[in-house]
């Protein structure tokens, strides 16, 4: 790790960032790591042919020094094509139909290259639980801190859908609500991926990728807290993403996750890497085998985001959507009660005056 690198993961670190923790793989709750690891362990029908298999070879050596967008036009295509077999899900989570071929915009699949975040000021920071929060002291931190530097991924993949996002013509959002929904130009992000190129430092990466996924997971709680629940300790299993970062030699696939403890005094921020794959040139361990494994996970973590994720994601903008209209009817009240409140004193003075 370089100096750099070091520098900025203690400053991450302040501002409740982690790359260190252990909750994840801690976690004692089998059912939720074995959903997360799905992505990892689950096969499919993501064939690689041996064209496919030599591209990716020749093209990993040919642009194995150029710089990181050069890599990732070359070998990305390649990784993860842009179709993708899968089953349908139905509104109670469960799989049915049969495997079939769809293409990203299909499945309303989306991604961005080079997206900056609405401002640097949607990440994490050590002022969040201090009340009343000072704006100015949140500025001069964040200008003071060459780290707290506004998220822009190299690629993030979410899911366009209007018919599950879109908000009911009858209600008017909350002040902020269209930002914390669309932080990034991308909705319903669910993968980040970062880059570099040759054999860049990959904790460096890392950083980059710890800043953009917590950035979304904090508007993600945001946007839970205002449609109402509860607040739990331990790993916020309702906002979690996957993240993953590359360079010439190996690809980390990675969750990235809010934690809290038991005295939810704090929310930790983290990634913990779930999987890796080595960018190797030796012939005992054939190309084949290598993208059939990149393909394989990249694939698994399309299709959580575009399709497994469906019913999580129709019950989340229902909850939502209520609350906000909850919120706007008791506001309409309000303002009727003020006009008639208004009205009266009116009437009084011209009582008065005559």
């Amino acid at each position: 790790m370089t100096d750099s690198s070091r520098t900025v993961r203690k400053e991450l670190a302040h501002n409740f960032m982690f790359m260190d923790r252990r909750h994840f793989h801690e976690s004692e709750d089998t059912n939720f790591k074995a959903k997360v690891m799905k992505v990892m362990k689950s096969d499919r029908h993501s064939e690689v042919s041996g064209k496919d298999a030599k591209r990716f070879k020749d093209n990993l050596g040919a642009y194995k020094n150029d710089n990181e967008n050069t890599l990732m036009q070359a070998i990305l295509p390649i990784m993860m094509k842009e179709e993708f077999s899968s089953q349908n899900v139905n509104d109670r989570g469960e799989v049915e139909g049969d495997q079939r071929e769809r293409s990203f915009i299909e499945a309303g699949v989306k991604y961005q290259v080079n997206q900056l975040f609405y401002n640097k000021y949607c990440l994490p920071h050590q002022y969040m639980n201090v009340v009343p929060l000072d704006e100015s002291e949140v500025h001069k931190h964040f200008d003071s801190k060459k780290c707290m530097t506004t998220p822009k991924p190299d690629y993030l993949y979410g899911l366009d859908r209007p018919e599950l996002s879109a908000p009911p013509p009858d209600i008017m959002l909350s002040d902020g609500l269209d930002v914390l929904l669309d932080i990034t130009g991308v909705r319903n992000v669910f993968f980040v991926w970062e880059n570099k190129s040759g054999g860049g430092d990959l904790l460096k990466c890392g950083n980059d990728a710890l800043k953009d996924a917590s950035a979304l997971i904090l508007a993600r709680r945001k946007l839970y807290a205002l449609k109402g629940r509860a607040i739990k300790p331990g790993i916020d299993k309702e906002t979690y993403l996957y993240t993953a970062i590359n360079n010439s030699d190996k690809i980390e696939f990675f969750i990235a996750y809010a934690w809290l403890p038991k005295e939810l005094d704090r929310v930790e921020f983290c990634m913990e890497m779930i999987g890796s794959e080595e960018f190797t040139y030796d012939q005992d361990i054939p190309a084949h085998t290598i993208l059939t494994s990149i393909r394989k996970v990249l694939h698994n973590i399309i299709e959580w985001g575009s399709v497994k994720r469906i019913p999580e994601l129709k019950k989340f903008y229902q909850e939502l959507y209520a609350a906000e209209r909850t919120r706007f009817q008791q506001y309409v009240k309000e303002k009727e009660k003020q006009k008639e409140a208004e009205a009266g004193q009116s009437s009084k003075k011209q009582k008065t005056t005559h």
